[in-house]
């Protein structure tokens, strides 16, 4: 009885290692046992050594070729005395719009809303008639930028910014837009806001509480939130030249709680969950996921490189975002047709940021595959 007994304890324990190394639970910190994945291991590992060496790298690199995680392994310090970890929680930044753009994508698949919805449904009291939330999510709305509001009183700009701060301040801009919706490219953070805007308007919950309950906990996203103050337990933002001295707080940036744009925190063990799920049915369906990873189209049939939320390189095959923010820098960058992934989270701005990168790609695919970083 006491063998039978011992049997289903170790049958238990075992299921439960698989269901881990299912759900990618376990850091590739070690060497991995395939002889071409512990190559690979090795020259990302020199790498990194080398630049964090020289104060270029402090952060977490996560590398993964379909669903086996081959480098996931964290350089420098988390904040003046404690050192970073595989599981240490990063602000993303601007890839913060991949999880915006997907809620929208979200509503729109339960008939909510409509991607050619106009901004006025959800707004009326702006003067942007012709602005269609696609426009918003592929940033060719033409709004104009909050920094060109000339009326601005100069105490707005020390208080944190808020969505419904920019609200009222597009509420109060007498001037139309920029430029004829869907006729340029021009990169906004406002238009994010307003998706996020948009979001609550819709579902009737805060914009926490909709990709928690949609995106982060349908895939065990569970050290992923949004930012709201001084007291969240994240890497500290470093400056360069004072490197392992805390940087300014984080908390009293001007746009520390908008949302939409910005202020996502995660793992990069969290963000390769979410970049499996987006390979599956899990959180929207794969026809309309195809429409998120496809380049945008202007009214002149010409194409931007920017999706629903995603910069979009090599014919749709590879996409990515970055995110820059108070020396936080940040790439999420997923290979389609190889089903390889890089994400790279760092907490100082480094001038050799794009060169590891392509180091990396150089490594992880034999060649270079990424065409260039920029969003057109």
């Amino acid at each position: 009885m006491t063998s039978l007994k011992t049997l289903f304890i170790t049958i238990i324990i075992y299921c439960l290692f698989l269901y881990n190394f299912a759900n990618n639970s376990i850091s590739r910190s070690y060497l991995p046992i395939d002889p071409i994945s512990k190559s690979k291991y090795l020259k990302i590992d020199s790498l990194l050594k080398i630049l964090n060496k020289k104060h270029q790298f402090n952060g977490v690199v996560l590398v993964a070729e379909g669903s086996e995680i081959i480098y996931n392994k964290a350089y420098g310090y988390k904040n003046k005395k404690d050192t970073l970890t595989s599981k240490t929680v990063f602000h993303i930044a601007s890839i913060s719009k991949c999880f915006t753009s997907l809620a929208i994508l979200i509503l729109a698949e339960n008939n909510k809303l409509s991607l050619d919805d106009k901004l006025t449904k959800y707004f009326p009291e702006l003067l942007y008639k012709e602005i269609k939330i696609k426009h918003l999510l592929q940033h060719t709305s033409g709004l104009p930028e909050i920094n060109d509001f000339s009326f601005i009183n100069q105490n707005e700009w020390t208080k944190p910014f808020s969505n419904e701060l920019i609200l009222k301040l597009y509420l109060n801009q007498k001037n139309d837009v920029s430029t004829k919706p869907g006729e340029k490219f021009k990169y906004s953070n406002a238009a994010f806001n307003f998706l996020a805007m948009i979001i609550e308007k819709v579902s009737g919950q805060s914009y926490d509480d909709f990709v928690k309950e949609n995106i982060f906990s349908k895939i065990n996203m569970n050290n992923t939130f949004c930012y709201k103050n001084d007291s969240a337990d994240i890497a500290e933002s470093i400056k360069l030249k004072k490197f392992i001295n805390k940087c300014k707080s984080f908390g009293k940036d001007n746009f520390s709680v908008t949302r939409g744009d910005n202020n996502i925190c995660t793992t990069t063990e969290d963000l390769f969950k979410f970049d499996q799920a987006l390979y599956t049915d899990k959180l929207i369906s794969g026809n309309l996921l195809k429409e998120v990873f496809k380049q945008g189209i202007l009214n002149d049939g010409s194409k931007t490189r920017y999706g629903y939320g995603w910069i979009v390189d090599k014919d749709n095959e590879i996409v990515f975002h970055r995110g820059n923010y108070m020396n936080y820098t940040c790439i999420f960058i997923r290979y389609l047709k190889e089903k390889k992934t890089i994400i790279y989270l760092s907490n100082i701005h480094s001038k050799t940021f794009y060169y590891t990168i392509l180091e990396i790609d150089k490594i992880i695919n034999g060649k270079i595959l990424l065409n260039n970083f920029s969003y057109n």
